[in-house]
């Protein structure tokens, strides 16, 4: 059974590091990225896809809601 790919955008790295930590305990779920601004976000998305996005709507950069405009 293939794994659900999770990519987590937020600006705060211990928030990410926290979800990567409870995220791992699950077998079928894997952390493909994390970004922690806008800009990384955005480069993340062109060259990793994923199933699942954590987003904070309030990114450094750019409001995060943005991104699923584009």
């Amino acid at each position: 059974m293939p794994k659900i790919r999770v990519l987590i955008a937020d600006d705060h790295a211990i928030l990410r590091e926290g979800l990567k930590a409870l995220l791992s305990l699950a077998d079928d779920i894997e952390v493909v990225g994390e970004a922690g601004d806008y800009g990384e976000l955005r480069a993340l998305m062109r060259g990793q896809s994923c199933d699942v996005l954590v987003l904070d709507i309030n990114l450094p950069g750019r409001n995060g809601l943005d991104v699923l405009h584009v």
